[in-house]
C-alpha cells in the first residue's frame, strides 16, 4: 500500500472539507468526503491495511472536530471493514456501487454518531434539533459526492488503474 499517497489524499481531503464543505452544504448538511476516501480505500486495499488507513483517516477527522478522540476513529475503521467485506460482491468500478457503498457506510457512520450524542446528551435535545434529518441528509449527499470523488481516484496510477507494462515481444507472429 502507498501509505504516502494515501497521507497526501488524507491531507487534501481534509482541507478541502474544511474550506468547502460548508459552502455545498444542502439543508444544513455537509457531504463527508473523507468517508468516500475511506470507502474507496475499503475497496481497494486488501487485508489489515484497509482497517488501519481507515483508522488514520478517522483520526484525522478526529483531530478537526469537535467530538472526544476517537470517535470518527472507530467508525470509520469499521466502515473500511465492512465496505472491505462487501467487496468480493460488488463491481467496485461502478458509479452505483460508490453511491450505494458510500450512503450505507454514511448511514452507519451517522447512526453511531447519533448514538454517543445520545448517550453523552439527552435524547430529547439529540432529536429536537432536527439531528436525525440531517444525518439522513448528510449520507445521501455524502452518496453522490462520492460518485465524481472516486472516479477521480480511480484515475491515480496508484490507487485506481494500474500502469501497463511495455512489452517488447511482438502481438503477433508471422508463419513462414
Amino acid at each position: 500500500m502507498r501509505w504516502l499517497l494515501l497521507t497526501g489524499l488524507g491531507i487534501l481531503t481534509l482541507v478541502v472539507q474544511v474550506t468547502l464543505a460548508p459552502r455545498v452544504a444542502l439543508w444544513g448538511a455537509r457531504p463527508d468526503w473523507m468517508l468516500a476516501l475511506v470507502v474507496f480505500v475499503g475497496l481497494r486495499v486488501k487485508g489489515p491495511h484497509a482497517i488501519i488507513a481507515g483508522w488514520c483517516l478517522g483520526l484525522g477527522t478526529d483531530v478537526l472536530s469537535i467530538e472526544r478522540l476517537g470517535l470518527m476513529s472507530l467508525c470509520y475503521g469499521l466502515t473500511a471493514a465492512i465496505v472491505q467485506r462487501f467487496r468480493e460482491w460488488v463491481f467496485t468500478w461502478h458509479p452505483l456501487t460508490h453511491f450505494a457503498l458510500t450512503t450505507g457506510a454514511g448511514l452507519f457512520v451517522q447512526t453511531l454518531t447519533l448514538i454517543y450524542r445520545w448517550s453523552v446528551h439527552d435524547w430529547a435535545a439529540v432529536t429536537s434539533t432536527g439531528e436525525i434529518s440531517r444525518a439522513f441528509v448528510t449520507a445521501v449527499w455524502s452518496g453522490i459526492w462520492a460518485v465524481p470523488i472516486q472516479w477521480l481516484l480511480l484515475k491515480l496510477p496508484y490507487f485506481g488503474r494500474r500502469r501497463q507494462r511495455k512489452s517488447y515481444a511482438p502481438r503477433w507472429r508471422a508463419r513462414w
